[in-house]
């Protein structure tokens, strides 16, 4: 188990006001940092916690198999320079994909047919008003498509609750890939919804998904650089997935260590006046 050596840094999810509706972006990046890459993790791990789709687990952080891959990247929405909505693009890798533990057959059609997909997996925000977080996450998914293009993706797939989906379908564009909703047992059994977000084809017509997505905001390809993770960064997240996943284990590469890490403390979250 992991020493509980790290300080509690549980995301705080008072922000203030809404964020600027100009058309501005907001920050929107590819986390690189110790420091945002492991807040990032712990938002995910408390919202799920929160909404009842995990357990709690003594790192506070929620980290897959894929996070150890370079195919897999951490999104973050910024407010005020603290981490406050992210999200995990999944490539297709020697893991595979999370959900297609739940919808494998999609999964397959796709790698027969060559055709280049991702996951958008471990999606967590820090207000519980989705009313204010909306902007947040309009920005974020924004950013997700616009990089998922300039890194060959087609396809963007995701797994919501079934009440959600039409959010999905509405305002970005995704579509229903079939009609089944699954238990998904990653998190307790709660039902899922199979969408997708076809890009070449979202591009390519004048819909108010097209303009959310890559009109109303564009991110230069400055921030899309992710430089690798430090030689510790990596070795920490290759301990939790293993920790949190054992039954990868002697998949995840190893991480040169000979004994448990010692999870150092990073710099807490500020708390963010209204």
């Amino acid at each position: 188990m992991l020493a509980k050596t790290a300080p509690d840094v549980r995301p705080d999810r008072s922000l203030g006001t809404a964020p600027s509706q100009s058309n501005a972006p907001l920050p929107v990046t590819v986390a690189s940092s110790r420091r945002d890459v492991l807040n990032a993790l712990r938002l995910v791990h408390d919202s799920y916690c929160d909404a009842g789709l995990i357990e709690p687990n003594e790192s506070g952080c929620r980290v897959l198999p894929q996070h150890t891959l370079p195919t897999t990247d951490i999104l973050v929405a910024l407010c005020r320079g603290e981490v406050a909505s992210t999200l995990s693009l999944v490539r297709d890798s020697h893991f595979g994909v999370p959900l297609e533990s739940v919808f494998p057959e999609f999964i397959e059609q796709r790698r027969l047919a060559g055709v280049p997909f991702a996951e958008v997996s471990c999606l967590a925000d820090r207000r519980s008003d989705r009313h204010r977080s909306g902007g947040l996450l309009s920005s974020l998914m924004a950013f997700t498509a616009q990089f998922a293009v300039q890194t060959g993706v087609d396809e963007l797939m995701i797994t919501v609750h079934p009440r959600h989906a039409k959010f999905y379908q509405r305002r970005l564009g995704f579509e229903m890939l079939c009609d089944d909703v699954r238990n998904y047992g990653a998190v307790r059994g709660n039902p899922a919804v199979l969408l997708m977000l076809d890009l070449p084809a979202l591009q390519a017509m004048a819909s108010p998904a097209h303009r959310r997505l890559f009109v109303e905001q564009v991110f230069g390809l400055h921030a899309m650089q992710r430089p690798p993770y430090s030689d510790a960064l990596a070795a920490e997240l290759a301990w939790l997935a293993g920790e949190q996943s054992p039954e990868w284990t002697g998949r995840i590469e190893p991480t040169g260590l000979d004994e448990e890490p010692v999870i150092l403390p990073f710099e807490p979250q500020r708390q963010l006046a209204g």
